[in-house]
């Protein structure tokens, strides 16, 4: 039950009656999914408790953006995900260019995800879209 976000918990306990201490990996998968969408779509500078918290505005790189600057955004992008994200361990970020809308910035996040009894693998698709605003596909 630990895997679940605080709220996530109480919800899941009032659903479940005599069931509350199961809670399948789909559902654990689908917390830590829901909590990077949205602390990935929260921008740097809008949190009064944390001014570094939040992702800096990618839709202002659009066509000044350069590959050189990629290894800063990965690493960036992966310390702040396991910064906010605590389930989920070696968290890698790669840039995954689309020949097809070469201005369009997508990466790959790969991560594991410990649980009691086993560890698995995550493989998410992230798209940010025109808006600024972070699209994550599993």
């Amino acid at each position: 039950m630990s895997r679940l976000r605080f709220l996530e918990r109480l919800r899941h306990a009032r659903q479940q009656g005599d069931e509350r201490n199961t809670v399948e990996t789909t559902d654990i998968i689908q917390s830590v999914t829901n909590h990077l969408s949205r602390i990935l779509n929260t921008r740097q500078g809008n949190t009064v408790l944390d001014q570094d918290f939040g992702m800096p505005d990618f839709s202002a790189l659009g066509a000044s953006f350069s590959t050189t600057e990629l290894p800063r955004i990965e690493r960036e992008l992966s310390a702040f995900i396991s910064r906010c994200e605590p389930r989920l361990k070696q968290v890698h970020i790669r840039y995954a260019p689309d020949p097809n809308q070469p201005l369009q910035l997508a990466f790959f996040l790969d991560a594991e995800l410990a649980l009691e009894e086993e560890t698995v693998r995550i493989h998410w698709t992230t798209l940010v879209e025109p808006s600024g605003r972070v699209v994550i596909n599993t």
